[in-house]
């Protein structure tokens, strides 16, 4: 008989947690370990950062946040319901690794081995992604056709202000990027 294989719930370790800050309702402190999945939020004065080992990633989220983190066929999903994350995946050479997915109401980020924050206000519909380092696959998840990759230093934006479809995608000068990469580096 083969042995059946089982997949252990990955977890996160709590690398900083200032304010207010709860997984699935519980208030949670530095070195708290999460089982995930479940849902990571922060209240008007609060900020943590994550550390997903087993994905290879760690992830910030700014005050007034949420997000959900969970398996997708065994590959990382977070959902940003509102707010900023700093996501950042470290590359692995010459290794299959899956595809890691983050998503909003309108679109959704197809990432491996990369550095960006990403912007979500469901109130308007729309989300703004910033490259810091990498390059991602912006997708609408409206229209499956609309696509974009967006490389280190720029910039892209879908829904409310900025349209229904992926607009122009912006390169940023250097002060501005300087000031997004200090954005969530904690």
């Amino acid at each position: 008989m083969a042995p059946i294989l089982t997949f252990a719930s990955p977890s996160a370790r709590v690398l900083f947690a200032k304010g207010e800050v709860s997984f699935n309702g519980s208030t949670i402190e530095k070195n708290a370990k999460l089982t995930l999945p479940g849902t990571l939020k922060t209240g008007k004065d609060g900020v943590v950062k994550v550390e997903i080992s087993s994905w290879r990633t760690n992830v910030a989220l700014a005050p007034g946040g949420e997000i959900e983190l969970k398996l997708k066929q065994e590959s990382p999903e977070v959902n940003l319901l509102q707010g900023t994350m700093r996501w950042i995946s470290r590359k692995v050479r010459n290794k299959l690794v899956p595809d890691d997915s983050v998503v909003t109401k309108v679109a959704s980020i197809g990432v491996r081995g990369t550095d960006y924050l990403l912007i979500a206000n469901p109130l308007l519909g729309e989300t703004e992604i910033v490259v810091i380092d990498g390059k991602v696959e912006f997708k609408s998840k409206i229209e499956s056709s609309d696509k974009a990759s967006i490389g280190a230093n720029q910039w892209g934006g879908l829904g409310g202000r900025f349209g229904q479809k992926i607009g122009k995608i912006l390169t940023l000068p250097k002060n501005v990027m300087d000031y997004f990469d200090s954005v969530l580096k904690i």
